[in-house]
C-alpha cells in the first residue's frame, strides 16, 4: 500500500496528464457520433440538366447532414423518375430544390453576362442556382425579379480578382435568356443565391 501512495506521488503529474487526456479523447470521440445521422440520395455518377433520374443514377448513402438536412433528400423522398433541374456530378448529393416532377427544357442556352462585383455574392461558384433582379437606370421603375433558379455554369476568377465587372455564363432557356438580355439593357443585374 505505502509503495502504490509513492508511486502516485512521483508520478502524479504523469498520471493527472494521462487522466486528462483519456478524458478529452473520450469527450471528442462522443461529440464526433452525437449529430443527427440519415440516408440521403447521393448521385453514383454525373447525370446531366433536364436529366430523369433512374435507380442506376443514385444509391442512399448514410451520413450526417446537421443542419442541412432539410435541404437534401432523404431516405423516404421519390427522387426516381423526377428530373434534374441542374446537372450534378458523382458522390453530390441530391437537394430538394434539384429535382422536378415536370420535364425540363433542355434547349439551354449559355448567356454571358457581366455583373459588377458588388452584385454577386462573393463566394458565388459554378453549379450555384441564382435568381436575377434589375436595377432599372431610370429612377420612376422599380427593381424586379426577372428570373428564378438559373445555374451559374462559368466564372472568369480573372475577371473576379481584378474587380469591376466579373465575366458569368448563365444556363438559361431562351424566353428567359431574352429577359434577362432586355433587362441588362435597361439598367444593373443583381443576382442573389437562390434559397434551397
Amino acid at each position: 500500500m505505502e509503495e502504490i501512495q509513492k508511486f502516485i506521488q512521483r508520478n502524479s503529474r504523469r498520471i493527472l496528464a494521462i487522466f486528462i487526456l483519456f478524458a478529452a479523447v473520450m469527450t471528442m470521440l462522443i461529440v464526433s457520433g452525437s449529430g443527427p445521422t440519415g440516408d440521403a440520395w447521393v448521385a453514383i455518377k454525373a447525370i446531366p440538366v433536364g436529366a430523369k433520374v433512374t435507380n442506376a443514377d443514385i444509391a442512399l448513402l448514410k451520413v450526417n447532414l446537421t443542419t442541412d438536412s432539410g435541404h437534401y433528400l432523404t431516405g423516404s423522398d421519390v427522387a426516381v423518375g423526377r428530373f434534374l433541374r441542374r446537372s450534378v456530378t458523382a458522390g453530390e448529393l441530391i437537394a430538394q430544390g434539384n429535382l422536378s416532377p415536370v420535364p425540363i427544357d433542355t434547349t439551354l442556352q449559355y448567356l454571358p453576362v457581366g455583373i459588377a462585383t458588388n452584385d454577386l455574392p462573393n463566394d458565388l461558384a459554378v453549379s450555384d442556382l441564382v435568381n436575377i433582379y434589375v436595377i432599372p437606370r431610370d429612377q420612376g421603375t422599380v427593381p424586379a425579379l426577372i428570373a428564378m433558379h438559373i445555374s451559374v455554369q462559368s466564372i472568369d476568377s480573372k475577371s473576379r480578382n481584378l474587380g469591376g465587372t466579373v465575366a458569368l455564363s448563365l444556363a438559361t432557356n431562351s424566353s428567359v435568356a431574352n429577359l434577362i438580355i432586355d433587362a441588362e439593357s435597361q439598367g444593373r443585374l443583381v443576382l442573389a443565391r437562390a434559397p434551397f
